[in-house]
């Protein structure tokens, strides 16, 4: 699948990439419909860079879809093939202190879906089943794909 690759120094391009698989329980795989570009994204793209970034990493973390797989721990949540979701790009761990006492916002382990680990800028992006919201029909999908930027600004 073809996918928008961060290389540093500002580089952007577009590669052939594997399609990524269920491997885990609560992995989700979501076909993607729509992913905004924001702010972080240019800001990562900046020479010298305003985000850190991993060098590698499919870009594009503000994103809707509808999920392709899902590994049996999602399934059993609720998330099933076919069902309109929107995704957290910012997965909890679960596991650390903030996570265990109730604050997930401020988890010590958390990986950016399309800045520390691939994102959206593709066609099927693998998330965990914590970071997956079903969504009901309603707003067109390149509207929904701005869900987690108005839960930044609404939430703080």
């Amino acid at each position: 699948m073809k996918a928008a690759v961060f290389h540093g120094d500002g580089v952007l391009r577009i590669e052939e990439r594997p399609e990524p698989g269920v491997e885990a329980p609560d992995d989700v795989i979501v076909a993607v419909e729509a992913c905004g570009v924001c702010g972080t994204d240019l800001q990562i793209l900046n020479v010298p860079p305003g985000h850190p970034a991993d060098p590698g990493v499919v870009m594009g973390h503000e994103f809707i879809g509808r999920i392709a797989a899902a590994g049996s721990e999602a399934q059993a949540a609720g998330l099933g093939v076919g069902q309109r979701v929107a995704v957290d790009p910012d997965p909890k761990c679960g596991v650390c202190r903030y996570c265990r006492a109730g604050r997930p916002a401020n988890c010590l382990n958390i990986r950016a879906l399309g800045i520390f680990r691939d994102g959206a800028l593709t066609s099927l992006v693998k998330a965990p089943a914590n970071a997956v919201f079903p969504l009901a029909d309603g707003p067109r999908m390149e509207v929904a794909a701005v869900i987690e930027p108005l839960a930044c600004v609404v939430y703080g």
